[in-house]
C-alpha cells in the first residue's frame, strides 16, 4: 500500500504533527475511519493519548487536516505541472497526474477506500469545497493564457470547462478503480479534453 510521505506534508508542521498524521493516515488507510480510534493513532504516532489531544480534538479533526495538507500540495503541484513546457495536451496530462498524489495512491490501494471517499464528503466537505475550487482556478487561468496564445480554442465558458476537469477528476477517484486503471484513465482525461479544446 502507498503511504503518505513525510514530504507530502506541510512544511508548517512540527515533526510532532507529521507523526500524528501519517500514524492516522496508515490506521484510516488500513482499518477503516470508523475502526480506527484516537488510541491507535495515538499508538501509532509514539505517544500517549493524553499527548494526541493536545494537537487534535479527535479523529475528525485528523482526517480535516490529511485532506487540507492532500489540497494543498496538489495546488501547488497542478500549477508547476501545468507551468512546465510542452503542448497543451502535456501539460494538462502532467497537472491532472500531479493532482492525483500520493494520497489519491493511498487512498485507491486501500481496501477502506469507498468509506474513506464519503467520509471525506461528509466531515472533509469544508476542506475539498474550496480545494477543488482553487484548482478549477488554476485551470481556468491556464485555459484564458492557452487561448490568448492561440494554442486552444475554448468550446464553453472557461469556468465551465475547468469545472468539467476537475469534476471528472474527482468523480474518477469516486469510481472504484485500482491505482493503475485509476491513473490511466486520468491520462485518458486528459488526452481527450486537450484534444477537444485543440
Amino acid at each position: 500500500m502507498t503511504e503518505m510521505h513525510s514530504s507530502d506534508l506541510s512544511a508548517a508542521l512540527d515533526p510532532r504533527q507529521t507523526q500524528i498524521l501519517q500514524a492516522a493516515w496508515r490506521c484510516f488507510s488500513t482499518y477503516g475511519f470508523r475502526k480506527s480510534s484516537m488510541a491507535d493513532i495515538a499508538k501509532g504516532a509514539g505517544m500517549s493519548r493524553p499527548a494526541l489531544y493536545q494537537y487534535y480534538r479527535n479523529k475528525e479533526d485528523i482526517f480535516r487536516a490529511t485532506a487540507a495538507i492532500a489540497y494543498d500540495l496538489a495546488e501547488a503541484q497542478v500549477a508547476e505541472a501545468i507551468e512546465a513546457p510542452g503542448t497543451p495536451e502535456e501539460r494538462l496530462s502532467r497537472a491532472l497526474q500531479a493532482q492525483c498524489g500520493t494520497l489519491v495512491e493511498s487512498l485507491l490501494s486501500s481496501p477502506h477506500a469507498a468509506e474513506l471517499q464519503t467520509v471525506s464528503n461528509t466531515i472533509a466537505a469544508d476542506v475539498w469545497l474550496p480545494g477543488e475550487a482553487r484548482l478549477r482556478q488554476i485551470y481556468a487561468a491556464w485555459l484564458i493564457r492557452e487561448a490568448e496564445a492561440g494554442t486552444v480554442t475554448l468550446t464553453a465558458p472557461v469556468e465551465e470547462l475547468a469545472e468539467i476537469i476537475t469534476w471528472s477528476v474527482k468523480g474518477l477517484k469516486a469510481a472504484g478503480f485500482d491505482v493503475q486503471t485509476y491513473r490511466a484513465r486520468v491520462e485518458t482525461l486528459a488526452r481527450t479534453f486537450a484534444r477537444g479544446i485543440r
